[in-house]
This record gives structure tokens, sequence and C-alpha cells, in this order.
């Protein structure tokens, strides 16, 4: 992987353990750029932090915005030229960019991974880049600003860093701490002489923000403006979308919404109409049965003659049984019926094969023999 910052004044990369600073096309020239897998860490980027979420007209047009939120409810507004974009995407094609950064997120990145706890304390990172120094000032792990100055004089680089450090005091003025982290040793010693060595951390090695960057993962992607335009105009199709084409959507859904339930109310009362014409004729059929149950029970109420209890009790005796003997009777609870004596002539059980209504059957011995008194007719 090849990491390079890169800021007005060219690209910057480390080159078999040196410091180079190359133009565009002497960078192209020199074939680095055939690299697959790419970092780019932009320099010149804008920090702002607004309250809330509405970051509109935060930045000028020629801007390409990017947001992070931040604790509070604060977001951190980042914002890079477009023209500086251009560039970077003209010299690595879009295919061979890992990651487009700002600078000061490596810096960052840099710091937590050494485990410094960036809540409430105030940091200042000179990082010597051999020709340029870059200093980043990181307030609470929000960026405030990052500068790239042409100084090696290590007196000067110390107003530098006190110049930044009151810009940002005099904003939040209650931190818990300030550190000062460098590289650079003309600057550490420098700085040692008017500094507690408590908020002195010195690093080791040239741009040591390169040293995370195949670790670290960035929720901020700076793509070109080409790729970046596409997006909007998708952006804004969506929009006019939403705003023309979905009331029409909507209304025709509510048209053809109503047309089913009308369609649907129909069906109901078609089937409605079905099952009140199944009732009707259901209740007719029972009416019927109804009136023909009664016409039996008054027809079987009525009180039977000698004749119709004799017939009916001949018709009910089987084969094997014989009639022994048959008198009409007056019973207190059935008025006037007939009573009869039927002896077994033959193996086999009584079967009435006429209709006795109302009968009753009584076994009984005659003779030694099986029989039955059978009390037939009369009222039912």
């Amino acid at each position: 992987m090849s990491v390079f910052i890169y800021t007005d004044r060219g690209f910057c990369t480390l080159r078999d353990g040196d410091i180079q600073w190359m133009m565009p096309d002497d960078l192209v020239a020199s074939g680095m750029v055939r690299d697959e897998n790419v970092t780019v860490l932009l320099g010149g980027v804008e920090y702002r932090q607004v309250q809330g979420k509405n970051t509109r007209g935060v930045l000028p047009d020629g801007f390409m915005v990017r947001e992070e939120r931040l604790k509070g409810g604060n977001t951190l507004v980042l914002g890079a030229r477009e023209e500086m974009l251009r560039v970077v995407y003209d010299v690595f094609k879009a295919g061979k960019i890992k990651a487009c950064v700002p600078y000061g997120l490596a810096v960052r990145a840099f710091l937590l991974s050494r485990g410094m706890d960036l809540e409430d304390v105030l940091y200042l990172v000179v990082d010597d880049a051999g020709e340029r120094v870059f200093i980043t000032v990181i307030d609470g792990a929000a960026l405030v600003e990052t500068r790239e100055l042409d100084l090696q004089d290590a007196h000067r680089l110390v107003e530098e860093v006190r110049r930044s450090e009151k810009r940002c005091l005099e904003r939040s003025p209650s931190r818990a701490g300030v550190k000062i982290v460098s590289n650079h040793q003309g600057f550490l010693e420098a700085v040692a002489q008017v500094r507690s060595a408590e908020d002195i951390i010195a690093i080791d090695g040239k741009l040591f923000v390169f040293d995370v960057m195949s670790k670290a993962l960035f929720g901020i992607h700076f793509t070109s403006p080409q790729e970046d335009a596409v997006r909007e105009r998708q952006a804004r199709w969506r929009q006019g979308l939403m705003k023309n084409v979905l009331p029409f959507v909507l209304c025709t859904g509510s048209v053809l919404f109503a047309v089913m339930m009308s369609q649907e109310a129909m069906n109901i009362s078609l089937r409605t109409k079905a099952l009140a014409g199944d009732i009707s004729r259901k209740e007719t059929t029972l009416k019927e049965r109804l009136l023909k149950t009664c016409d039996d029970r008054v027809r079987k109420s009525r009180t039977m003659s000698w004749e119709e209890s004799f017939i009916n009790l001949v018709n009910s005796i089987s084969g094997n049984w014989s009639m022994q003997s048959v008198v009409w009777e007056t019973r207190i609870d059935r008025g006037e019926q007939l009573s009869a004596v039927v002896i077994r002539d033959e193996a086999g059980a009584f079967e009435g094969k006429g209709i006795l209504i109302n009968a009753e059957l009584s076994p009984e011995i005659v003779n030694g023999r099986p029989a039955i008194r059978i009390f037939a007719g009369g009222k039912s």
C-alpha cells in the first residue's frame, strides 16, 4: 500500500525511508502511481464545528463537504477544495484509491492507536515532513485545524504552536490539559525549555501517521468531483420522484382501492342475498317438516277402534308365535285398548312386523311355554 500527503505544494511520501516531495507530473513520471492500493491524505482541509445538524452554507461553493457527528449533538463539517480532488483523481485513477481522507483524521487515528485519551484534552501535533511542517490541532477528539508551514526554525515553530493553542483555548477554556506531540527534534528541544515535560510526547520516525494507515478505518471518504456530481444528480432525481410521482401513485392507489372496495361491497351484497334466499328456503322446509310432525302426532294421538287395534296386533306377530287370547279392556291410565297373549311355537325372538302404537310388552309363562302379553291400541 502506498500513502501520500497532498497539499497545494504537491505530493509527499516516503521512499526508501526518505521523505520526497513531488509535483503531480513528476509523480506520474516516477511510476509510483501504478500501485493498486493507494491512500491519499489531504492537507488544506477546512474544519467547521456547528451546533445541531443544519450544515447548509457553512462552507462556500467549490468545496466538497463531508460531516462527522460529535458528542453533545454537534457536527464537524470537513471541506476539501474540488480542484485539489480533481488533481488527486487525475493522478490516481478512482479504482486505485482505497481512501481519500483529511490528513487531520490520520493524525487523530495515530493518537488513538497509541492509547491517548482525547476527551477534554487539547492536542497540538507537529509532524516533520522534511521541507515543510504540519501543525494539527485536535480539541476533545474534534479536528480544529491543520496548517502547513515552510518552517524549520525551531523557535518560530514554538511560537506558531503557542498561537494555535491560544486561539483554541479562547474558544474552549475549560480543558483538562494540553499535550504537545511531535517527531521534530529541534522543535522538541526548543519547546522543552518553555513547557513541562509531562505535556510533551516525543514520537520517533518520519511522517509517523503513515504507520497506522494499513489498519485505520475511516468513516469519511472524498470521492472525485465527477462521481459526487453524479450522486447529487441521482439524489435530486429521487427527490423529484418523491415530490411529483409519489403523489400520483398515491392518488392512483387510492382510486384503485376505492374501486376494489366497491367491488368487494357488491360481492358482499350478492353473497348476503344468496344467503338470505338459502335461509328462506331452509325455513320453508323446516316449517313443512314441523307441520308434518304435528300432523303425525295429532293422527297418532287419537283413540283407536277395536278393529284397528286387532289388525295392528295380527300384523305385528311373526310366524314363530301364535295368539293365545285377545280381549278389549279398559285401563284407567290409557283408556280402552287391546290386551293379547302370544305364545312362542318355535325358537325365535318376538318381532313386531306391523305398527304397534305405544305398545307395552310383558313376558309371561303360559302352560310352561314362553309367552308375551301385549297391550296395544287406545291413546298414544
